[in-house]
């Protein structure tokens, strides 16, 4: 308890100072950050330390999403495009850990640094196993602190720099640099949406998902805008008789799947044929 409330003072400390360097040279300090607009999400118990830490990082340039528990959490991902997670170990109600194994469950590969007080080696090792990709153990300085953050962005971006480009889409090549399906030529929002659906083959994508990285805001016009994409590539799909089919799942999202393993006598709860949601 003594660690916390003298690292809460450390941390206020540097906050102020870092304060006053930002205030004085607003374009020198903007510089540290990894990248502009990279988004930061905090799921922190200690409402003080996460403040403290989310307007340090937005003082160097980040944008941050606080959470204080896992459905807000949770919520966050549908809301905006997550780049960064910084998980507290010791949550009340769903531990960083826990929250971790969700989110990869859910095929979100964004970097998650864990903060904890406990150095043990097997509580690190169960960090790790559950797919953290770093660990900090508190208290901690936030300078080193922002250095992992941005080691782990720097290679996340080159993982997004050199990315897969050809896919096979029920027997019919995509190819997302040359924004081509087959013989049809696409345009950039649906190649871009393609190659989301592509990369989760078989998955649900959450359509707020979808809208915040391409249209980067979910309103009625970008929504409806996101329904016509969507039945201009399942058109083309058609067209070039591909054995994919995507599937729209009302209020939720889109997937991309082989037909052959679609039952539609079943009609799933929700399953909407027509590529309107």
């Amino acid at each position: 308890m003594e660690n916390n409330a003298l690292f809460s003072k450390l941390v206020h400390v540097w906050h102020d100072i870092c304060s006053t360097i930002f205030r004085k040279h607003p374009n020198r300090i903007c510089m540290i950050a990894e990248k502009k607009s990279a988004t930061v999400l905090i799921y922190e118990s200690d409402a003080n330390l996460s403040s403290v830490m989310g307007d340090y990082l937005r003082s160097v340039g980040y944008d941050v999403a606080v959470a204080a528990n896992s459905d807000v959490a949770i919520e966050r991902l549908s809301q905006q495009a997550i780049d960064l997670c910084l998980f507290e170990s010791q949550m009340p109600d769903v531990s960083g850990e826990e929250l971790t194994k969700e989110f990869r469950s859910r095929d979100y590969d964004m970097p998650i640094i864990l903060l904890s007080e406990r150095t043990e080696r097997e509580e690190v090792l169960a960090g790790y196993e559950a797919g953290v990709d770093d660990y900090v153990a508190k208290p901690f300085v936030m300078d080193i602190l922002l250095r992992k953050m941005k080691a782990l962005l720097r290679l996340a971006r080159r993982t997004e720099d050199n990315p897969e480009t050809l896919f096979s889409v029920g027997g019919v090549t995509f190819d997302s640099a040359r924004q081509t399906l087959g013989e049809q030529k696409l345009s950039a929002r649906e190649t871009e949406l393609l190659l989301i659906l592509c990369r989760n083959m078989n998955k649900l994508v959450d359509r707020s998902l979808i809208l915040k990285r391409i249209w980067k805001t979910d309103d009625f016009f970008s929504a409806r805008s996101l329904s016509v994409y969507i039945h201009h590539l399942r058109h083309f799909l058609g067209l070039e008789g591909s054995t994919a089919s995507i599937l729209v799942m009302h209020g939720k999202g889109y997937k991309l799947i082989e037909k052959s393993i679609v039952d539609i006598r079943s009609k799933p709860k929700g399953f909407n044929p027509t590529g309107f949601a």
